[in-house]
């Protein structure tokens, strides 16, 4: 999957965005992940995001705020857990306001 350097050749990065207060469908996500991995012998790469950020009807949703680092951590421990390492974990940083696109339509 990656050659000298550490770059990868070839594989799957399998991307999971971890949304406040769903700590636990992220956890069944990674579950089910692991199990695949576990029965097919596939490997992949896991990367889980943090940056989501509400906008607008996001709060009629249940999604009107950020994820908090202690949802995050959870998320990450449990990828741990399973033996899901080979793969990326975000800054929380990420998800400032200065990375976030106006989402305005413009260029569209």
């Amino acid at each position: 999957m990656y050659d000298h350097e550490g770059f990868l050749q070839r594989g799957v990065i399998v991307r999971h965005l971890a949304l406040p207060g769903c700590v636990r469908d992220s956890r069944n996500v990674l579950k089910i992940l692991a199990r695949l991995q576990k029965e097919t012998g596939i490997p992949f790469v896991p990367s889980l995001m943090s940056q989501f950020t509400p906008f607008y009807k996001a709060e009629a949703q249940g999604l009107g705020r950020r994820i908090t680092t202690y949802e995050y951590r959870q998320v990450v421990d449990e990828a741990i857990r399973l033996g899901l390492t080979d793969g990326y974990m975000q800054e929380k940083s990420s998800a400032r306001e200065e990375y976030t696109p106006p989402f305005d339509l413009e260029g569209v």
